[in-house]
């Protein structure tokens, strides 16, 4: 989008229009669906000509499902996902032919600062100030970083330093005093919130293009060339030889020892998994992160191999017949990962982090996938990084519309009688699981009767009476604070829940 003074214009419009939106209002719901649809609608009309990017389109659909996401689901993961929608979507518009989400995510942050440079010069040119005022403008905005950077140390300081931090507040106390009585009648506030509307304004409608960012997008391709480095070719060959015969004898001792290893899980892990009673934080957790790390590893280890002129090496059927078998069976340690974290959520019920795993482990089986596609299509880097910064964006995105909250809730009371509720974590779960939550006080004792059968670390969890009583409490918060809220702050489930809870 070139920077007009239609564009400034629409960036202060639509800070006013943010603030009208989010100024004392308790949430995030309708509010964020409402002003992104807002801001899409006034980006596509400027961008007629570019509609037929099919890059636009996509990510512009993108943002619209978050922000449904956002009422429909209302979580923050859905809340996390969104921002991170409206922010690759600043770096599309910059440059809607961009070939990679890589790009455009670079570009996005470059504009995270330079579009607020060019509103500060374009409305101090609207105005009328001389060039001269502009230039000590950009003299003082210099010193903005260093600032964030002095705040950062100063909120690490306080954290460790219990007398560095009763000073800080020392000082807090003292200027708030001053300020609070100069300014009392002053919202500070609604300030506060329409300088945060013109921040977001400024980076989706004044779009900053970074030259030499495009120029390398342009550039990139999915198939990978033949390097040229000047040296002999006999040297060439030779070096390649002795590095073919390096990975071949890598390659060899790493997938036999990766079979024994699938050999094992497949035994005991898939076939004769026996729980008997005990935690399984090392089965599970500790095993997982390094088997995880082990398969990046292997990526790592074959992408090494074909980065470069070893894919043109004559004779490489054996090295890419060996990488090959190595893709699969990590492949089958990802899924030997998944069986373990299957077995976890079937004895300790549904968590966020097991949801998260799932669905890392199934993006894991795609980059798998990806980096067979490069050994064998002789494809390069650029193709792979592309391939799955798309996957996870569109993973991203749709898991966004899923209530994961309430599908916890859900399940680990369902399933009461073959995993382990833990009172304690459902507890703190958000007001719209209040539905899944409420239990009379039968239900209760019958889930605890059930349990302290089968599971001989209950009693470390939360009580039966102490969490009838956070939940009745939970219930007449919400129900006042529901009442009270505005009409901008409203999502659906919030609203199931204040319906079934109030009858």
């Amino acid at each position: 989008m070139i920077n007009t003074k239609k564009e400034l214009l629409t960036a202060i419009a639509y800070a006013f229009i943010f603030t009208i939106f989010f100024h004392r209002h308790q949430g995030l719901g309708l509010n964020v669906f409402i002003i992104e649809i807002l801001a899409l609608g006034s980006i596509l009309l400027f961008e007629k000509e570019q509609l037929r990017q099919s890059n636009l389109i996509f990510f512009a659909g993108g943002v619209a499902i978050t922000a449904a996401a956002v009422v429909f689901s209302y979580s923050a993961y859905a809340i996390v996902v969104n921002f991170l929608a409206v922010f690759v979507f600043t770096g599309i518009l910059i440059y809607p032919q961009a070939k990679s989400l890589g790009t455009s995510l670079r570009l996005a942050f470059y504009n995270v600062r330079g579009a607020q440079v060019v509103f500060m010069s374009k409305f101090l040119a609207l105005v009328g100030k001389k060039a001269k005022d502009q230039s000590k403008l950009r003299r003082i905005h210099i010193f903005a970083i260093p600032i964030l950077i002095l705040f950062f140390f100063i909120a690490i300081y306080r954290g460790s330093s219990p007398f560095f931090d009763r000073l800080i507040v020392s000082i807090s106390s003292f200027f708030g005093t001053i300020f609070s009585g100069i300014f009392k009648d002053m919202d500070f506030l609604v300030l506060f919130t329409f300088v945060l509307g013109l921040l977001i304004s400024n980076l989706v409608f004044l779009n900053i293009p970074k030259g030499n960012l495009v120029d390398k997008d342009v550039s990139a391709t999915d198939k990978l060339g033949r390097l040229k480095d000047g040296k002999s070719k006999k040297f060439r060959w030779n070096a390649l030889k002795e590095e073919y015969k390096v990975g071949v004898f890598l390659l060899v001792l790493l997938n036999l020892t990766l079979l024994v290893v699938n050999v094992l899980d497949v035994y005991w892990v898939w076939f004769n998994f026996n729980w008997n009673g005990q935690y399984l934080k090392q089965f599970v957790h500790e095993g997982t992160y390094l088997l995880i790390l082990s398969i990046l590893c292997s990526i790592a280890i074959v992408l090494y191999f074909f980065r470069g002129n070893l894919n043109f090496y004559g004779k490489t059927n054996l090295l890419r017949s060996l990488s090959y078998v190595w893709i699969t069976q990590n492949a089958l340690l990802t899924v030997s990962v998944a069986v373990r974290n299957l077995h976890y959520i079937h004895y300790f019920a549904l968590a966020y982090k097991r949801i998260a795993l799932l669905i890392f482990l199934l993006l894991t089986l795609y980059g798998l996938y990806t980096v067979y596609r490069k050994v064998s299509g002789k494809k390069s880097s650029f193709y792979l990084f592309r391939r799955n910064f798309l996957a996870m964006y569109v993973v991203l995105v749709l898991s966004s519309l899923i209530n994961w909250d309430n599908v916890i809730a859900k399940y680990n009371f369902d399933n009461a009688l073959y995993s382990f509720v833990e009172f304690q974590y459902l507890s703190e779960f958000p007001d719209k699981s209040l539905p899944y939550l409420d239990k009379t006080e039968s239900e209760l004792i019958a889930i605890k009767k059930l349990q302290k059968t089968k599971f001989p670390f209950e009693k470390y969890d939360m009580d039966k009476d102490t969490y009838k009583k956070s939940v009745d409490l939970k219930k007449e918060r919400f129900i006042k604070r529901w009442e009270s809220q505005s009409l901008f702050s409203w999502n659906l489930p919030e609203y199931l829940a204040y319906e079934k809870v109030k009858k």
